[in-house]
């Protein structure tokens, strides 16, 4: 009965927040939100973001609402589900597939490969976790999964080997990393991977985030002790490798310290995502704009719609600005180490992981 309830709620929310969207109500393609929608009667979808979202620097998206429309319009992009409810017969995970590029237009979506959890092994000295990311001799699973570090992650938490590991495990891998990287508690934990579907117990949860400390002593060990002394020694404001500070006010607690572990992690990946964008409009100059438009940032990624005949160009300018290196000198927890996360680049006519390209 309940996974019926839930079943219902995600379906009621694929058709009323994402099929039923309302399209543009006037053109701004000049501005560079030019996205069409395989909807009949239906062009141009737009979203609207919010630069100071969060208090890590991360940006937020919405529906567009009075004043910035007369009429509430759009779709929060930032949003739209990438993955299937395996628990839930409720699909969802081909929703981006309705979005189109214009003609002769094609989507580019570059996106940092497990940018903050490299962030996090710098920051907690994990060296040979950052070798391991250097590999690039990997095995594939029946499931054709890569036996990567959230891969690997998912079989020491789930207990199962790596021919049994499904999009599903490896998604509990990812959540537990991320969890467990920012001191997140069991019952946070639990909750978290419900939103996506996966449902277990409080206890289960604890078991998973045991098994991770256990295999990642740095994490508590370096990371999040040398955060707690920054914060006792610095009057309580952090700075990340690009120079943005944050004083936390909250007082002296767990709930003070899981802030913190967060902050320079998920800035740091935001800011280099933001400033790859202004070096490449530089560098694309007076194409920008005209063969080249940004359409949404996610964090750790961004949509752009590219001219055909310009996407080997802008791939090579998008990868090489992508990817410049993260100077940790730089950071409160001061790091000898410059950081080069790599980017994988996803081209296509339709905005889904695999697509009809150009």
């Amino acid at each position: 009965i309940l996974l019926g309830i839930l079943e219902e709620r995600k379906i009621r929310k694929t058709i009323g927040t994402y099929l039923d969207s309302a399209e543009s109500s006037g053109d701004i393609t000049r501005f560079g939100s030019c996205v069409n929608i395989l909807t009949p009667g239906k062009t141009r979808i737009h979203t609207q973001c919010n630069l100071n979202a969060t208090e890590t620097g991360r940006t937020g998206t919405g529906i567009l609402q009075p004043p910035v429309s007369i009429f509430k319009e759009g779709i929060s992009l930032q949003g739209m589900t990438k993955h299937e409810d395996i628990t839930l017969d409720a699909g969802g995970g081909d929703l981006r597939a309705m979005f189109v590029a214009d003609p002769g237009f094609v989507f580019l979506e570059p996106d940092l490969a497990q940018a903050e959890d490299r962030a996090v092994c710098v920051l907690a000295k994990d060296w040979q976790a950052l070798k391991d990311y250097e590999r690039t001799n990997f095995k594939r699973n029946p499931h054709g999964l890569k036996d990567d570090r959230h891969t690997n992650t998912a079989m020491y938490v789930t207990g199962l080997g790596f021919e049994a590991i499904t999009d599903w495990e490896r998604q509990v891998g990812k959540k537990t990393r991320h969890s467990g990287n920012y001191a997140v508690g069991k019952h946070q934990h639990m909750l978290t991977l419900s939103k996506s579907g996966i449902f277990i117990s409080e206890f289960a949860a604890g078991k998973q985030l045991t098994k991770f400390h256990d295999s990642n002593p740095n994490i508590k060990g370096v990371f999040h002790l040398d955060i707690q002394q920054a914060l006792q020694e610095c009057n309580c404001i952090l700075k990340t490798p690009f120079g943005r500070e944050r004083q936390f006010f909250n007082r002296w607690s767990e709930e003070l310290f899981k802030e913190a572990y967060a902050f320079i992690p998920q800035s740091t990946i935001s800011d280099q995502v933001k400033f790859a964008m202004i070096r490449i409009i530089s560098r694309l100059g007076k194409l920008y704009m005209k063969d080249f438009f940004f359409v949404e940032e996610s964090h750790d990624s961004f949509l752009a719609l590219c001219r055909n005949d310009l996407v080997s160009e802008a791939a090579k300018i998008i990868k090489e600005e992508m990817e410049q290196p993260i100077n940790f000198n730089r950071c409160t927890l001061n790091r000898d180490f410059s950081l080069v996360i790599p980017s994988d680049l996803k081209i296509g006519r339709r905005w889904i992981d695999k697509s009809d390209t150009y």
